[in-house]
């Protein structure tokens, strides 16, 4: 009898438990790919695994294929969670302006950074210089690595069209290698890429204008309560040595996740406004 109560017990309890399982809210957090896919993983991971630790959610990472397609999977809801470039906010919240800033990644500099570079033996002197000459870029939607690159090209008297060539190369780490090559007269990176490669042989030619940096946002079908856990746990992970190693982890120079508004990027939209439509497979490889 005791036997046949315990075993009772013990297949309830399982029950139980795999109803949970079964039950246990799934969310899918997406990042745009603007590095490459293993040194992504390699900085995102850790982030993911302490979100689903204490929210008590499963949460699956995932690259998405593209910029235009990170947009798309978070404006329809297709994503629930994501750490999405500046630029690449604006234009998601003008398609859907439900969507929910949660936090924005802040490093030592509280801004977004990037430069024009190209190779120390480069006879470039300035932006102006690039009349004529080829350039890669990273998406059109990336901030560095195209819109802000754009703006201070036009601000040197240069339009896409003043350019010899240009290509849309998919990440900043491709963009630096390239000039590294001597693929590409001048690239547009984000200030960390060019930081981590200087000394192999890049250097500055134009800084870019600094901007609010990238934002973790939600959803706008995710709802409410699960969106304010989510940006709870983030606000919370420069409080413990082992959220201040998962924020290493994410970029080297950052030291926290703090509240940020939408206004905060009311700047990007002002330089980027009446710059050029495009779209990446025009001018890409």
């Amino acid at each position: 009898m005791r036997r046949r109560l315990l075993l009772t017990i013990f297949f309830m309890m399982m029950v139980h438990f795999s109803a949970c399982a079964a039950t246990a809210k799934k969310l899918v957090f997406a990042v745009h790919p603007f590095l490459s896919a293993i040194e992504l993983q390699e900085r995102f991971l850790p982030l993911i695994e302490q979100l689903s630790l204490q929210s008590g959610y499963k949460i699956s990472f995932s690259i998405s294929k593209d910029y235009e397609t990170h947009v798309d999977d978070l404006c329809s809801g297709k994503t629930d969670l994501a750490f999405i470039g500046p630029a690449v906010y604006v234009t998601a919240f003008e398609r859907n302006p439900g969507i929910k800033l949660l936090g924005v990644l802040n490093g030592k500099i509280p801004l977004l950074r990037g430069a024009i570079v190209v190779r120390d033996d480069s006879a470039l002197n300035s932006p102006a210089d690039l009349k004529g000459r080829s350039m890669a870029f990273v998406s059109p939607e990336s901030t560095m690595g195209f819109k802000l690159a754009c703006y201070t090209l036009r601000n040197s008297g240069v339009s896409l069209d003043a350019l010899g060539d240009y290509v849309f190369l998919g990440n900043h780490e491709n963009v630096a290698f390239s000039v590294l090559a001597g693929r590409f007269d001048a690239g547009a990176v984000k200030y960390e890429v060019y930081e981590k490669m200087a000394q192999q042989g890049l250097r500055v030619l134009g800084a870019l204008p600094q901007v609010a940096d990238h934002p973790f946002v939600a959803s706008s079908q995710l709802e409410p309560a699960v969106a304010q856990k989510i940006k709870n746990i983030l606000l919370s992970l420069d409080q413990t040595e082992s959220g201040k190693k998962i924020l290493r982890a994410l970029r080297p120079d950052a030291v926290a996740v703090r509240p940020v508004r939408d206004e905060e990027y009311d700047p990007l939209r002002l330089c980027t406004t009446s710059l050029p439509s495009l779209t990446a497979d025009k001018h890409d490889e």
